[in-house]
C-alpha cells in the first residue's frame, strides 16, 4: 500500500482506537465523567442473537479470503478468477458492459438528437433569419437609390420630409413616443 494511503489509515484508526477506550470499562472512563450530568446511567442495549452476527461477518471473511486467495502478490487473478466463474468474471470484467449500454441507448441518440437539431437549425433559423434580413436590406437599398441621386438639395428635402413626419405623429400621440 502506497504511503499516501497508509498515514492517513494510520491516523484514522488511531484516533478511532482512542475514541473506542474512552468508554472502556463500561460506565467508566473520560466519556462518562465528561457526559455524567446528561447520561444518567450507562446504556443498555439488547444484543442481536448470535445467528445475526455470523450472518453478517461470515460473507466478510468469505470476502476476504477470496481476495487473498485471487490477489495473491506478484500473480495476475484474471486467469484464475476466468476458470472459476466463466462469464461471471467476463461480465465483471467489462463492467457488466454498462459503458456500452450508456453509449448506445443514450449517447448515441442524444448525439444524434443534437446533429439533427443542428442542421434543422442551421438550415432553416439561422441561414433563413440571415437571408431574410439580406432580402430586408437589399430591398431598402433599392428604393433608397432612387430618394438619394447625389444631388444635395434632394437630399435635404427628403430629411426634412423625414422630420416632418416624426414630428406630426409626436403632436398627433399627444408629445410623447410611447
Amino acid at each position: 500500500t502506497p504511503p499516501v494511503m497508509l498515514i492517513p489509515l494510520l491516523i484514522l484508526s488511531v484516533g478511532a482506537l482512542s475514541a473506542g477506550c474512552l468508554g472502556y470499562p463500561e460506565g467508566t472512563g473520560a466519556i462518562y465523567e465528561y457526559l455524567g450530568s446528561v447520561i444518567k446511567q450507562p446504556i443498555h442495549a439488547e444484543h442481536p442473537p448470535t445467528i445475526y452476527w455470523i450472518v453478517t461477518i461470515l460473507p466478510g471473511l468469505l470476502g476476504i479470503g477470496l481476495a487473498l486467495l485471487f490477489y495473491v502478490p506478484g500473480k495476475s487473478p484474471e486467469p484464475l478468477v476466468s476458470k472459476v466463474f466463466g462469464f461471471l468474471a467476463d461480465l465483471f470484467v467489462h463492467k457488466l458492459y454498462l459503458d456500452e449500454l450508456y453509449e448506445a441507448f443514450v449517447v448515441q441518440p442524444i448525439k444524434m438528437l443534437a446533429q439533427f437539431c443542428s442542421q434543422i437549425g442551421d438550415m432553416f433559423i439561422l441561414d433563413g433569419f440571415l437571408h431574410s434580413w439580406r432580402e430586408v436590406f437589399v430591398f431598402w437599398g433599392k428604393a433608397m437609390r432612387r430618394l438619394h441621386s447625389g444631388q444635395i438639395q434632394a437630399s435635404l428635402a427628403s430629411f426634412l420630409a423625414g422630420v416632418f413626419i416624426l414630428l406630426s405623429y409626436i403632436l398627433i400621440r399627444g408629445g410623447t413616443w410611447n
